[in-house]
Order: structure tokens, then C-alpha cells, then sequence
């Protein structure tokens, strides 16, 4: 359902900064709420930052929460 850009032999400035491929979807309405639609997004939406670093999850949580705030 998810995964990492460029998976395959493609070598994407995208794929370093730990971004997720959104799917296309057919359908309008219910397509872009989708888990893997909607959780891709959010996730690339995410600073760099937090994307990329070896952390603790209580670390994470706590960098996580002001990004999340001001969405």
C-alpha cells in the first residue's frame, strides 16, 4: 500500500529526504481520503527533519507536535 519513491532503478532527490509514493486513485470523491493516499501526503508534507533522523519515538512525538499544530 505505501512505499518509498523510488523503489525501482530511479534515483530521486525525493527518495533521500524519505518521501512516500502517492498513489493514483480512480475514484474523486473517496480516492484523496484513502489511507494510502492521505498518509502519504501527510507524511511528505513532514519537515526533512523529522523524516530522516534516528530518534527515539518520544522524541519523535515531541518534534512532531508543534509541525502538527499549525496544520
Amino acid at each position: 500500500m505505501i512505499s518509498p519513491v523510488g523503489k525501482g532503478s530511479q534515483r530521486l532527490r525525493s527518495a533521500a529526504h524519505g518521501n512516500l509514493a502517492v498513489l493514483p486513485t480512480r475514484t474523486v470523491r473517496m480516492g484523496p481520503r484513502s489511507f494510502a493516499v492521505s498518509g502519504s501526503t501527510l507524511w511528505n508534507s513532514l519537515p526533512v527533519e523529522l523524516k530522516t533522523m534516528q530518534i527515539q519515538l518520544e522524541s519523535f512525538k515531541s518534534k512532531l507536535k508543534p509541525v502538527l499544530v499549525l496544520r
